[in-house]
């Protein structure tokens, strides 16, 4: 059987300094839990919870991943190719932002 996903939640991230070049970034599991409420159900119980990213706005700068080797940026992620980057909830995902951007980072 499936997860069930609530994506009723708001989900949120630290928010960055402007000309910060080395934000430390936010676990997955932090990043669920913003949202409160128990956001994902799964009739297994030793289900890990995780997060499928399929596509980042790097408009404003990069977004980015650490599972353990350093940041890596997520690239040129779309639904439409199919591609995805899978993260557990050790993980980590950081926004980077451009040279003197300030502002909303973009959707993830």
């Amino acid at each position: 059987v499936a997860p069930v996903l609530d994506n009723t939640g708001t989900m949120t991230l630290t928010n960055v300094v402007e000309d910060d070049t080395d934000p430390a970034g936010d676990t997955v599991a932090d990043i669920i839990d913003s949202a409160t409420g128990d956001r994902i159900t799964d009739l297994d119980g030793g289900a890990v919870e995780g997060v499928a990213v399929i596509g980042v706005d790097n408009t404003n700068g990069t977004w980015q991943y650490e599972t353990g080797g350093g940041w890596t940026a997520f690239g040129a992620l779309t639904a439409a190719n199919n591609s995805a980057v899978l993260l557990n909830p050790a993980a980590s995902i950081r926004f980077v932002p451009d040279g003197n951007y300030n502002g909303s980072a973009g959707d993830i």
